[in-house]
């Protein structure tokens, strides 16, 4: 199944409270993308993760895992006749992936099973046209979760949040070997509540396409 040339796909990424879900659902609503939003309400051992992280990593990585494919192979179907836009790229899994593993909550077998996994499958998956990273320093993410108000992230540690986007950095650069990536510094945009921002971040994706 080929895609639709005519029709583009663009992916989030950034950490925990950095503005995915409010990005894609602008990016839908103005250039006319079909939103595809991850299903994090359903993952039963996030809460659990945020507990316990070298408990319960694994299962919430694996979970987080299978439905990032169930909406990669829905974005491909998608494709066919409509542009995508997807609020948490695979991508990023791989972020977490990999600040799991430095903090010593994956063992390495857990790590490979994850690889296996996707490895397997990634070749029917669609890759997209433009990758947006949402940078935020670590502490402005520590205070836009604490807005947000969500009771089980109270207890996400701040050296998480740290070494989660210091490995973010270090990812973006592996991927703009193979993958268009316009990085967003959220330290200097707000894009929330900031209408000229609103339109900023539109205008810098609509070049990037």
């Amino acid at each position: 199944m080929k895609k639709n040339k005519a029709c583009k796909f663009i992916a989030f990424m950034g950490g925990v409270g950095s503005g995915k879900t409010t990005a894609m659902k602008l990016a839908a609503k103005n250039l006319g993308f079909k939103p595809v939003k991850e299903k994090f309400s359903e993952n039963n051992f996030l809460p659990l993760f945020y507990k316990d992280m070298k408990k319960w990593a694994f299962h919430s990585q694996l979970f987080f895992s299978i439905e990032k494919l169930n909406q990669l192979l829905e974005i491909k179907e998608l494709l066919q006749k409509t542009s995508a836009v997807l609020d948490t790229s695979i991508h990023q899994d791989f972020c977490f992936l990999d600040t799991q593993k430095k903090l010593g909550f994956l063992t390495e077998k857990e790590y490979k099973i994850y690889r296996y996994v996707y490895d397997k499958v990634k070749k029917r998956l669609p890759h997209p046209d433009l990758l947006v990273y949402l940078k935020t320093n670590h502490k402005n993410l520590k205070k836009n979760i604490i807005k947000r108000k969500r009771s089980y992230e109270k207890t996400i540690p701040a050296f998480y949040l740290k070494t989660l986007s210091e490995t973010q950095d270090l990812c973006v650069k592996k991927y703009k070997k193979n993958t268009s990536v316009l990085t967003i510094d959220m330290d200097k945009l707000d894009f929330k509540n900031n209408k000229k921002d609103r339109k900023k971040l539109l205008n810098l994706i609509k070049k990037a396409l």
